[in-house]
C-alpha cells in the first residue's frame, strides 16, 4: 500500500500540466528556503544548496516540455534557480564571506558525492535479475552526467560570485536586485554552462541546434523563476531581521 502510494502521486502528476508541477517545484524550494532561514539560519541555507547541487545535477538528465513552449527543457533549472535566491538572502543577512563559503562547500560536497558513487558503481555486483536492474538504473543516472557536472561546477561556482559581486555594487533596491539576479542566474551561468556542456565538452551527442534550443528553455525558466524570487525577496525576505 505504502509502495503504491508515490507512484500513484506520480501518476496523478503526469497527467496535471507539466507548468504546474514545475510550479510546485518552486513553492517546495521556496518555502522550505523561508523555513531553513528562520529556524537554522546560515546553515540551513548552507544545508539547502548544497542539496540542490546533488538534486539539479540529477534532475538534468530528465527533459521535459512546457505547454506554452515548443522547446525541450531540462528539469533541474527551477531548482538550480532558488540556489540563487539562498545566496541572495546569505548575503544579505550573514555577509559575503558566509556565502562564498556556502559556494565552495556545496561544491566540495557535491564533488564528494559523485565520487562515492563511481566508486559504488565499480563494486561488482550481484547477478541477480532484481539487483541488475538497480545497478542498470543507478549507471544510467551517474556514467552519462559527468560532463553536465563539471559544467554545472564550473557555472555554479562562476554565477554565483558573480551575484554576491553584483549585489554588492548594485545595493538592494528592486532594481539592483533584477539586474543581479538576471545577470549572473540567466546570462553568466548560462552563457558558461552552454559553453562548457555543449561545445567544451560535447562528446557530438548534441547539435548546436539542440544545445541553442535547450539554452533557450532554460533562459525562459530561469526568467520566470527570478521574476518570483524578486517578488519573494520583496514580500518575505526584506521584511525579517537582517542578524
Amino acid at each position: 500500500m505504502f509502495d503504491d502510494a508515490p507512484v500513484a502521486f506520480i501518476e496523478l502528476l503526469r497527467s496535471s500540466p507539466v507548468i504546474l508541477v514545475s510550479l510546485l517545484v518552486y513553492v517546495l524550494c521556496t518555502s522550505t528556503i523561508l523555513f531553513l532561514n528562520k529556524r537554522f539560519k546560515h546553515i540551513g541555507l548552507c544545508c539547502y544548496t548544497v542539496l540542490c547541487g546533488v538534486i539539479s545535477n540529477i534532475q538534468i538528465l530528465y527533459p521535459t516540455q512546457y505547454e506554452f513552449m515548443p522547446l525541450a527543457v531540462l528539469l533541474g533549472t527551477v531548482v538550480f534557480s532558488s540556489t540563487f535566491l539562498a545566496t541572495d538572502i546569505t548575503t544579505r543577512h550573514y555577509g559575503e564571506q558566509n556565502a562564498k563559503v556556502t559556494i565552495y562547500l556545496s561544491i566540495v560536497c557535491n564533488i564528494f558525492f559523485v565520487l562515492n558513487m563511481l566508486l559504488m558503481l565499480g563494486h561488482k555486483p550481484l547477478e541477480t535479475i532484481s539487483m541488475n536492474k538497480y545497478t542498470d538504473a543507478l549507471s544510467l543516472i551517474f556514467i552519462p552526467q559527468i560532463r553536465f557536472t563539471v559544467a554545472s561546477y564550473i557555472s555554479f561556482c562562476i554565477s554565483q560570485l558573480s551575484e554576491i559581486l553584483l549585489l554588492r555594487a548594485l545595493g538592494k533596491s528592486v532594481i539592483g536586485h533584477n539586474i543581479a539576479l538576471f545577470t549572473s542566474a540567466i546570462i553568466v551561468d548560462n552563457i558558461v554552462f552552454t559553453l562548457f556542456a555543449f561545445v567544451i565538452f560535447n562528446d557530438g551527442s548534441f547539435t548546436t541546434q539542440s544545445a541553442l534550443e535547450i539554452s533557450l528553455s532554460a533562459i525562459v525558466t530561469r526568467l520566470v523563476c527570478n521574476f518570483l524570487n524578486t517578488l519573494v525577496c520583496k514580500l518575505f525576505v526584506s521584511r525579517s531581521k537582517v542578524v
